[in-house]
């Protein structure tokens, strides 16, 4: 019998301590074992990617294997580096989950370092992060920012929990 509690004490002992650490770690984890990206974590990647892809005010990293967007050559590398240099801001204005045919994922989006306007509204452009943040895309055409104003901007306090998960 003394054996048996011990057993199920460190079984218990071992769930508690479990459930803490991903607790502690700001990831959800959904029934089917994927790891979800939090917004924090999700701006992150966003910033480290166009950072290292030479999008903002750095040269992109000559050890990283760049993405080449639609339309773009790894042949004309030189030009497509000296189009994207200072392009956009490097911190996002806002960041949220976007639902698109069936499919959900991070959008982040960043200021033109040239302010551009079309049809009073303020252009950029959108990385896009699978919710695992296994996939990173950009967005090949510039985007509205207008949504900035009703979501907020990304300097602030950062959403733990995705909202369309937060209300299941």
């Amino acid at each position: 019998m003394k054996k048996f509690f011990k057993q199920s004490l460190k079984i218990l002992l071992l769930a508690f301590l479990f459930g803490n650490l991903f607790a502690s770690t700001n990831v959800l984890v959904f029934a089917q074992n994927k790891l979800i990206l939090n917004q924090k974590q999700a701006i992150e990647i966003a910033e480290s990617f166009v950072l290292i892809n030479g999008y903002t005010e750095m040269p992109a990293s000559r050890n990283a294997k760049l993405y080449l967007e639609e339309g773009e050559n790894a042949s004309d590398l030189k030009n497509i580096l000296a189009a994207r240099l200072k392009s956009i801001e490097s911190k996002p204005i806002f960041a949220l989950v976007e639902e698109n045919n069936g499919d959900s994922f991070w959008i982040v989006r960043f200021l033109f370092t040239k302010e551009i306007v079309e049809s009073d509204f303020e252009l950029g452009r959108e990385v896009r992060i699978s919710l695992d943040g296994n996939k990173i895309w950009m967005n090949s055409n510039p985007v509205p920012v207008w949504e900035a104003k009703r979501f907020g901007d990304c300097t602030g306090e950062y959403e733990k929990t995705p909202k369309f998960l937060s209300n299941k």
